[in-house]
């Protein structure tokens, strides 16, 4: 069975389209699995045509019905479409309200897939939070998007650079609260929460050590 991972956007007049696009020309799904991209179609398309590459998605859905067909069919790389952007108004490197709100909603939407069990990891790409302050959201950042989604006051998040895997003790908070947290209970918590979560996972090698730096 493929196990997908769902992949955001991020802001629509930003790099995230651009990345996708040429990431999935070259990635190997058979090492990780299937992937999910939620976005706007029509966006998609035109940064193509400029960047003079093809879609490299292999099946289009707009509806979680359509979704669960395809991944049955066994496609790897699924486009989710959400049409958000009003492309009549859309600008490179131009943020809005429009886009704050379609970075907003790709962000809810990708976490309802892994509830309801379509994926199973998170993967993003560069916001603007200021787009989304435009859109009148308070939760303009990943950080504090994922637990309002998920119901949750505790999350980790992962760089994978080069294959090393690092997760973050603490992310975007002010010095002095980075600071309380460095506590030995709470760094411990950490390190136990990090190996429950690759222990369970086959994306990781657990032959390799677990690193902490301070």
């Amino acid at each position: 069975m493929v196990r997908y991972i769902a992949l955001l956007m991020g802001e629509a007049s930003g790099v995230g389209p651009e990345m996708i696009i040429k990431a999935l020309q070259v990635v190997d799904h058979k090492v990780y699995g299937g992937i999910i991209v939620v976005g706007d179609l029509n966006l998609f398309k035109k940064v193509a045509r400029d960047i003079e590459l093809p879609l490299p998605f292999t099946a289009y859905v707009s509806s979680d019905e359509d979704l669960a067909s395809r991944q049955k069919e066994g496609e790897n790389h699924i486009f989710y479409d959400l049409q958000l952007i009003d492309m009549d108004l859309f600008k490179y490197g131009v943020i809005s309200e429009n886009t704050g709100r379609a970075t907003y909603a790709c962000t809810a939407k990708a976490v309802q897939l892994i509830q309801d069990s379509f994926a199973c990891s998170l993967v993003t790409v560069p916001l603007d939070a200021r787009a989304i302050t435009m859109a009148g959201i308070k939760e303009n950042r990943y950080q504090t998007m994922l637990p309002e989604f998920c119901s949750s006051a505790r999350g980790l998040n992962m760089l994978d650079s080069s294959g090393v895997k690092i997760f973050s003790h603490t992310h975007h908070v002010p010095l002095r609260k980075a600071l309380e947290e460095k506590t030995i209970e709470k760094i411990l918590d950490t390190i136990i929460h990090v190996d429950s979560l690759t222990t369970n996972e086959r994306v990781f090698d657990v032959e390799k050590p677990l690193a902490i730096a301070s």
